[in-house]
This record gives structure tokens, sequence and C-alpha cells, in this order.
């Protein structure tokens, strides 16, 4: 819980992604798929720059290695879901969803948490444990969806802490760290778009 806590406080706002999405239509146009690249490739790339710089601390010996060890991991973990959310925010708008509406806010960041969750460790393992698909968590009800979200929390801050070894070798770390995350991002995003362009395709039918 004090994982989603700390992602809810430092997300972006609804107007932010929306005046995000704005100006990719600026600069790309408006067809979608352009414009869902575009947004993927820009966090993805922040991303990466968060995984380098959460291994930092393993060039210092000692403390910096119990630091990229611990706490690390969880600030990366941190970071890196609330970049995922923000990118979910962003696919969602670009496909004519109101990320103003609490209850899309809350499906984009159950999706964005569940992709995650599913891309970062194995995806049967955890489809055994929470039972339930990503793609079909669009059809929640907000009860449902917040009940969901504590459990992929427990899993996400599990694997942060199981991550946390690869980037606690000096040098190596920074490299890991940033080519995992950047990889994980676009997956995610990639993941997140096929399944807002479904719901958009179905709810169009």
């Amino acid at each position: 819980a004090k994982l989603l806590h700390a992602v809810e406080r430092i997300t972006d706002g609804p107007e932010a992604i929306r005046d995000y999405v704005a100006d990719l239509r600026l600069r790309y146009g408006e067809d979608s798929e352009q414009l869902a690249e575009a947004a993927i490739r820009a966090y993805s790339n922040q991303s990466a720059l968060i995984g380098g710089a959460t291994a930092l601390p393993a060039l210092l010996p000692g403390i910096g290695t119990v630091l990229s060890l611990t706490a690390g991991p969880l600030a990366d973990m941190v970071l890196l879901l609330k970049l995922e959310v923000e990118l979910g925010l962003a696919l969602a708008t670009i496909h004519g969803f109101d990320v103003r509406i609490p209850e899309e806010r809350q499906l984009v960041f159950l999706a964005a948490a569940l992709h995650t969750a599913e891309v970062s460790r194995d995806r049967s393992c955890l489809s055994n444990t929470l039972d339930v698909s990503a793609s079909a968590i669009w059809n929640y009800t907000p009860r449902r969806a917040g009940k969901l979200l504590a459990t992929v929390a427990t899993a996400l801050a599990a694997n942060a802490l199981v991550r946390g070894a690869a980037r606690a070798l000096p040098l190596i770390g920074v490299a890991v760290g940033a080519s995992l995350n950047k990889v994980l991002t676009a997956n995610v995003g990639r993941s997140l778009h096929q399944d807002l362009r479904t719901r958009r395709r179905l709810l169009g039918e």
C-alpha cells in the first residue's frame, strides 16, 4: 500500500497529461500509432535515466552497496511505476479516454501496475497468484480494482528487492539498471497501447 501511495503522490495530474498529449499532437499530428510510439519512446528514455541513477550508489564501497540493495531498488520501482502510470494516462488520452474521470485513472493505474508486474516477473507465476489477465481489468469496478492493486503492489515491492542484486555491481549495475528500465517501460507501454486500442474498438462496436 505504501508503494502505491508514494506513486500516487508524485504522478502528474490529468491536466498535465492532457497538455503533454496536446504537445505531442502539435509535433506528430493526429495518428494514434505515431503518437503512442512517441510517448513510449520518451517515457522509456526517462525510465532508463532513472534506472542508471538509482544504481549509482553501488559505486561507493560499503554503504553504497547496502543502499543499492535496499533503498535503491524501492526508489527505482516507485519512479518506474510513476512513469509507467503517466505513460498509460498519456496513451489513454491519445485513444480518446478522459483521464480526468477518477475511475479511468484508477483503471490505468491498475493496468500499468499489472503489466509492470507481468513483464518484470514470470508471467505464469503471477497469473497463478492473481488469477487475472492485464487485458481483462478494463471492466473492473473501482472496488475490485482497488483490491487487486494492493496485491500487485506487494508483488512489485518483492520484485524490486530481487532486481536490486544486479544493480549492486559497480558500473555494471548502472548499465543494467538503465537497460532493464528502458526495455521494461517500452514493453509495458506497448502492452497498454494494445489494450487501449482494443478497448476503443470494442466500445466503438
